[in-house]
Order: C-alpha cells, then sequence, then structure tokens
C-alpha cells in the first residue's frame, strides 16, 4: 500500500481477493494527480485513461525500485 506516491511514479492497482473482478486489478499506471485531503484518491493514468484509485488499492509497479 502507498500512502504518498509521486507524481510520475508507476504503481500497481491492487484490490483485496473478494474485489479483483475490478475492471483496473493488476494494471499498472502512472500517478498524475495527488491528494491531500481526505478521501485520499489519486489520479492514475491507466489504459489511456485517468481513473481516481483509493490510496489503499496502490502499491509499487512490479520491476520498479522505489526511491
Amino acid at each position: 500500500m502507498m500512502l504518498n506516491p509521486r507524481i510520475g511514479q508507476a504503481v500497481q492497482v491492487w484490490y483485496r481477493r473478494d474485489m479483483r473482478w475490478m475492471p483496473y486489478h493488476g494494471r499498472v499506471g502512472v500517478v498524475r494527480v495527488r491528494s491531500r485531503g481526505k478521501p485520499r484518491n489519486h489520479g492514475v493514468v491507466v489504459a489511456e485513461r485517468m481513473v481516481s484509485i483509493p490510496c489503499g488499492n496502490l502499491r509499487p509497479a512490479p520491476g520498479k525500485e522505489a526511491r
């Protein structure tokens, strides 16, 4: 789980086991908008679309090193 992703950082959208039917589960995207207040939803570009993803459903992209 990522609480404070940086703009431009590659992330993977990941839902809990019983929610894995969601359309963006497992996809890798790039953070374009950060949220600071509540709710903590971040704007992530996935498959050339900007989607709002709760921060608890983001994790570092596989193969990308954390800085």
